[in-house]
Parts: structure tokens; C-alpha cells; sequence
């Protein structure tokens, strides 16, 4: 094979924004917006959805769907209505959809052309054949864009309030603290933004009792002599974090975050390290309401409430604290009723809890490292050395944030109570993935299985796979991978588990022309006619050779077996029936028709299916299994294994993904410790 390698994050932001988020106008004046245009009806000719981001240069994205297979498009930008096409701002180059009539493309537009379109006014004619398709752009609702990453455009795209989004990566270095006056949200959805105050000054001043939330930052480095070094909401109102990090902040108050009295702090899946006070209450947070979710904080400093300090209340879901410091403790009250539940209290300094004569109300699944938060819930635990929970240091495991992971042995695993919800943990993993959700912010997955095959001869193996898959040629269709059996180097099919190993085999349809193994004269299964049309490249010769070729592979990995002694002399089957997954990749050779491809396919699914395979299904991605078979649902009914997934969380996006033949997803491959990782869906 030759892959290496948040839609839960959405839901939240909607729930969390909808009550307190005002949107703008649309304005001219703005720095940069999105503009969208529905472009004809779902009928035979489809529909299309075009969007533009108005900025220096701006770019224009057009998304096809459900439009005609393979046909061709023209598109013209023009400045009018489409019952008036007046002034043409761009004639953009001739597109042809795929197979399934999708396609995507981004162009550049001038600034001359931005403008037109950010003034409003514009529409867009999609034109193919006598179909003429015309649609009018119109701002999307509430999101202003930073569409460069410095401080004069964030300022100017705040101004306005509302959903304010990116449309650049960077780090946006602060000359002075930016003033929030009217409720925003600051969106850094898919972009990577870091706001950075250079340890010299505060990041943003909420004031005028505006809301303020905070989506996908990192906001570090802040520094203020008064409260709040990254936010200082003292004067606002309520302030939500959504996966988010804040990062070496200082200030007299609330190293990272200081509230006022009305204004509740909400924290979901978000990380606050190495925040401090200087003699200051609350190392990380420092505010009246405080609630926190599937969120982490270590390292924070404060003379009271290392991580914390809540002046009415205080509600800790699936968090985990370590190493706090506080001359009090990690969390110190001063009025209100805790509650806390499945969460980690670790290794602080001065303690865990202060809570000034208040009474925790422990929810269950609460571990603390000393007995100063007096859980007493039968699924809690009070004085649990730090050791016992086995936790990792603070690291990228994945997710928008950093984590504290959990090891293996942690009494933290699976003695969560009433979980779910959450539903997921920190970095979005579902929960539970074992007999039980885990205490704290972070849910332990099971290890992964791997693949192997000819490139990892005489190398190194993925140590301790949940479950392991071999490929059983040498890459390509009537070859055998060298290391599969007994022999000088380790044998690949013992790594992968022998008799229980998965194995997979190189596909692919040369055609008579380059296969030295095309079968002219074959009569069984099918007959390829060479009597009449000597050679011929028909769909029974290219079923033969999927037949032949699923043929070779199996008795390749019966004589491996036979070569370890897993097998005996002469055995014409392998020692179980296996699971045979059948690698399309357009690496190796096809034919330019479809049909051919997919007959060879099936010569090669039904030889397996013949001697007894456990199961038979495909490993591809949908862009070549398009090219290859034209997207084909004749194995709808196979399992579908695909490919190339970049992380863990992008590979279980695509086990929820439509699967390229249109039968289930039940594995996804992605790229670990150097080698191909396989997550079962």
C-alpha cells in the first residue's frame, strides 16, 4: 500500500453561541466577508453552491453537486442581477465535474473583483450546453472575516461583533490589549491563529457587559498588572472557551482569565498551562460561575486557586488538574456549592481544595491525590498517590488541544460514573471506549491494529498491534512479498498473527497487451475468447485474470504458512478461514474501461469468496476507486476499508464517512509511529 498517513466541535458551538451572540449587518466597510449563492434547482440539472471570501485578493470556491456526470461548465462572475446581467467581473476557466457530478475548485480574484462583490450586487451563470444556471450572492449571516493575521485587521472585523472567523494561519503579535465592546465570537475553526501579547501586554479588555467566546486559539503570553492576563471580562458578561489553549499568561488577577460578578466562565475542551497570578487569586480562571468540561490545567500558579478561584460556584465535569500551585489550593471557593464529577485532582501544591465551608457534592468518579476535597461518592477516591494514576505528561495526543493522557494500569480507566455524556472526551474521542467512560478529560482508545507488507522486509514491526494485516504480494498482482514466510528475515505473516492474521492482496487489469499472465485459451471459470478475437481484452478475460491473480496470492499465503509450520505439507488451505481485504489503488495497472476493471475485481472477490475466506472486502479511497470502476456499487455488500487518513480523529471521521462501494466503512487507516495504523470503525 502507499498511504501514509470535528463535527462534535460544530454542535457545541451552536449550542453554547446561540443564546449570546448578536448578529451584524452587513457592511460594506468590512474587512473581509463570506458571500454565498445557491445556483439552480435539484432537478436533472442539479444545483451548484458558490462562495466567495471577499478580502485583499479574495477567492471564489464553486461546489458542484448533483450536477451532470463529466459534463463541462463555464462560469462568469458579473456585477447586476440574473435577470440583468450587467458589468462581467471574471469569466473563471471551464470546469468538467467527476463521475458523480461533484467538483470543487478555488479561484483568485482581483481586488477590483472583491469589491465589487463585498459592495454586493453580484451573481454568478453556470453554463452547460443549452442549461444556463444563475444565482445571487448574498452575505452569510453574522461572521465577519481576519482575512491576514495581524492586529489592525482583528480589530477592524471585531468592530462589528457577531461570528468573526479566519481566513488565515499565524500568529497575530499584540502592540495593546484589543477592547471587545459588543458580543462576538472569535471562530478559528480549521485555521491554526495564536494571538501572542509578547509577555508585555494584555490580550483583550471585554467590556459594556458584552459576551465573548473564544473557538479554536491559543491565546498565550498575555500580560497585565491588573486582572485577566489574556481576557479581562471584569466589566463583561458572559465568556465561553471551545477548544482553546491559553499559555504562559500573567496578571495580578487571573493569570488567563478574569470575570466579572455577572458573568459566568463556561470552559469546554480546552487547555489552560503554566497561567499565573502575581499574589493574585486563580492561577488560570478567576471568576464568579465558573464551568468547566472535558478540559485540562496544569501547571497553573496562584496564591489562592492555583487553577481556579470561583467567588459563588463551581461545576468540574471530565477534567483533569495537575500540578497546580496554590499557597491555598488547586481550587479555593469563596462562596457557592461545587460539584464535581469524573474528574482528576493530581500532584498541587497547598493542596487540592480549599472550600472555605462549603461541602463538594461529589457526582461519582472523582480521584483526588490528597483529601482536602472530601469526595465521598462509593465510585470516588480520596489520598490516591499520583503514581496510581499513571498520567502522562502534557501532550499533542491528537485534537485541537493538548492532554494529559491516561497510561496503562491508571486507576483513572473506566471508573467513570454517569458517562455519557460528555459524549466524547477533550480531543473528540468517543466515550466510552471501554466498560466505562475514564475519569478526567481524557478517554483511553484501544490500541490500533497495523499493516505491513514487502517495503518493511528485514525492518522494524509495529510493537504490540491490536490486530495485524499483511499484504501477501510484492506489490502488484502475481508476485509473492518475500518476507510473508520462513526465511532470513522475520516472517511478516507470524507478526500479523498467523493463522488469525488478515491479509491483502495487490490488485489491477494490465490487459493482454503487458500481462505476461493473460489467459488466452482459458476456459474455467469463464472462457476468454482467443478462438474468435485471439487476445481480446473482454470482461470474461478480465474476470479469468482477477480469478488467476486471487488465486496466486492465496496459494502464496498457504506455502507461507506451510514454510512456518502452520500448516502441513501439501495443504491446499490455509490452517482458518481469513479475512481478505483487496488493495485498488491506481499505482498499478488498468484499463481505460471501467467495466473491465470491475469484472477483474470480481474474478478476484469470487475465487476468495470459492475457498472459504472469512469475508472478502476492498481497501481504497473514493477518488481512485472512482477512476478504477467508475464508482461502481456491484460490492455494495463489502466491507470497505479506506485509506490514507492523516490522525486518529480524521480516521474515525471516516469510518462515519460513506463508504467507496457503497456498503459500510469498518476500517480506516492512518498514519502512527511511522507506520500504516488501522482504527476499526
Amino acid at each position: 500500500m502507499t498511504f501514509t498517513g470535528r463535527a462534535v466541535m460544530t454542535a457545541i458551538v451552536a449550542v453554547l453561541f446561540s443564546a449570546v451572540v448578536a448578529v451584524g449587518p452587513a457592511s460594506a466597510a468590512t474587512v473581509g466577508a463570506q458571500w454565498l449563492a445557491k445556483v439552480g434547482s435539484r432537478g436533472i440539472n442539479g444545483s451548484a453552491t458558490a462562495a466567495i471570501t471577499t478580502s485583499g485578493t479574495g477567492t471564489i470556491s464553486v461546489s458542484l453537486k448533483g450536477l451532470v456526470p463529466k459534463a463541462a461548465y463555464t462560469e462568469t462572475l458579473f456585477r447586476g442581477t440574473c435577470s440583468r446581467l450587467s458589468a462581467r467581473l471574471a469569466a473563471l476557466p471551464t470546469l468538467r465535474t467527476t463521475a458523480k457530478g461533484t467538483f470543487a475548485r478555488t479561484n483568485a480574484l482581483t481586488v477590483a473583483q472583491a469589491a465589487q462583490v463585498n459592495n454586493g450586487g453580484a451573481v454568478i451563470r453556470i453554463v452547460s450546453g443549452s442549461h444556463v444556471s444563475c444565482g445571487a450572492f448574498a452575505r452569510k449571516a453574522g461572521a465577519s472575516l481576519v482575512t491576514a493575521c495581524d492586529q489592525a485587521h482583528l480589530t477592524s472585523a471585531l468592530a462589528t461583533g457577531g461570528t468573526v472567523r479566519f481566513a488565515c494561519d499565524g500568529t497575530i503579535a499584540l502592540a495593546s490589549p484589543i477592547a471587545v465592546t459588543k458580543p462576538v465570537v472569535l471562530d478559528a475553526t480549521d485555521h491554526v491563529v495564536i494571538i501572542d501579547g509578547g509577555g508585555a501586554v494584555g490580550l483583550f479588555s471585554v467590556g459594556g457587559g458584552a459576551s465573548f467566546g473564544v473557538v479554536d486559539l491559543t491565546l498565550q503570553n498575555g500580560s497585565s498588572l491588573g486582572p485577566g492576563g489574556a481576557i479581562d471580562a471584569s466589566h463583561g458578561g458572559p465568556l465561553t472557551i471551545l477548544g482553546s489553549t491559553f499559555a504562559h499568561n500573567r496578571a495580578g488577577a487571573g493569570g488567563a482569565i478574569a470575570a466579572g460578578g455577572p458573568g459566568t466562565v463556561t470552559v469546554v475542551a480546552s487547555t489552560f498551562v503554566d497561567n499565573a497570578t502575581a499574589g493574585g487569586d486563580g492561577g488560570a480562571i478567576d471568576g464568579s460561575v465558573v464551568s468547566v468540561t472535558n478540559s485540562t490545567f496544569v501547571a497553573n500558579q496562584a496564591a489562592h486557586g492555583g487553577a481556579i478561584h470561583a467567588l459563588a460556584g463551581l461545576t468540574v465535569v471530565n477534567s483533569t488538574f495537575v500540578t497546580n500551585v496554590g499557597t491555598g489550593a488547586s481550587f479555593e471557593l469563596a462562596g457557592g456549592s461545587p460539584i464535581v464529577r469524573n474528574s482528576i485532582l493530581a500532584g498541587g501544591s497547598g493542596g487540592e481544595c480549599d472550600l472555605v465551608g462549603s461541602v463538594i457534592t461529589d457526582q461519582g468518579g472523582n480521584f483526588g491525590t490528597d483529601g482536602s476535597c472530601g469526595f465521598n461518592a462509593t465510585s470516588s477516591r480520596n489520598g490516591v498517590p499520583v503514581a496510581d494514576l499513571a498520567l502522562a505528561p502534557l501532550a499533542d495526543n491528537s485534537g485541537p488541544t493538548q492532554t494529559v493522557a491516561l497510561l496503562p494500569g491508571s486507576l483513572a480507566i473506566n471508573a467513570a460514573a454517569a458517562c455519557p455524556p460528555p459524549a466524547t472526551d477533550q480531543r473528540g474521542v468517543p466515550r466510552p471506549q471501554g466498560t466505562a467512560c475514564d475519569s478526567g478529560a481524557f478517554e483511553v482508545e484501544p490500541p490500533p491494529g497495523y499493516d505491513i507488507s514487502f517495503p518493511q522486509c528485514g525492518g522494524l514491526f509495529p510493537d504490540s498491534p491490536a490486530f495485524g494485516i499483511v499484504g501477501v504480494n510484492g506489490g502488484r498482482a502475481m508476485s509473492a512479498n518475500p518476507c510473508l514466510g520462513a526465511g532470513a528475515v522475520p516472517s511478516e505473516l507470524a507478526w500479523a498473527g498467523g493463522p488469525s492474521a488478515q491479509l491483502y492482496a495487490n490488485t489491477g487489469n494490465p490487459g493482454p497487451a503487458l500481462s505476461t499472465h493473460w489467459p488466452n485459451g482459458q476456459s474455467t471459470p469463464r472462457a476468454c475468447n482467443t478462438a474468435t478475437t485471439p487476445g481480446a481484452d473482454t470482461a470474461d478475460c478480465a474476470y479469468d485474470y482477477g480469478w488467476n491473480a486471487a488465486a496466486d496470492s492465496y496459494q502464496t499465503a498457504v506455502l507461507a504458512y506451510i514454510s512456518l509450520g502452520l500448516a502441513a505439507p501439501g495443504a491446499t488451505r490455509t490452517p482458518q478461514a481469513n479475512a481478505w481485504w483487496l488493495d485498488v489503488e491506481t499505482g498499478n495497472s488498468w484499463r481505460s474501461a471501467a467495466a473491465l476493471n470491475v469484472a477483474a475485481l470480481q474474478g478476484e472477490f469470487d475465487y476468495l469468496q470459492s475457498v472459504g475466506a472469512a469475508s472478502v472486502g476492498f481497501y481504497s479511497t473514493s477518488f481512485q476507486w472512482n477512476l478504477i470502476t467508475a464508482g461502481t456499487k456491484v460490492f455494495a455488500a463489502a466491507p470497505g476499508w479506506v485509506a490514507g487518513a492523516g490522525t486518529t480523529s480524521s480516521a474515525r471521521a471516516s469510518c462515519s464517512s460513506g463508504g467507496f462501494t457503497g456498503g459500510p466503512v469498518v476500517m480506516a487507516q492512518y498514519a502512527a509511529n511511522g507506520f500504516d495504523a488501522d482504527w476499526r470503525c
